[in-house]
């Protein structure tokens, strides 16, 4: 789902506020991102 619409659908006025609220890290989504981006980058 694209930001805008989730910040839309909670009645926020803007993404910016829904990313600072539910934007937390994932560790698990933050290792497949270092991953993908490892394959892209050749290591």
């Amino acid at each position: 789902m694209d930001l805008n619409t989730v910040a839309d659908r909670l009645g926020h006025a803007t993404p910016a506020f829904t990313l600072a609220v539910y934007g937390h890290s994932d560790p698990e989504r933050d290792r497949a991102a270092a991953g993908k981006l490892g394959a892209v980058l050749g290591l």
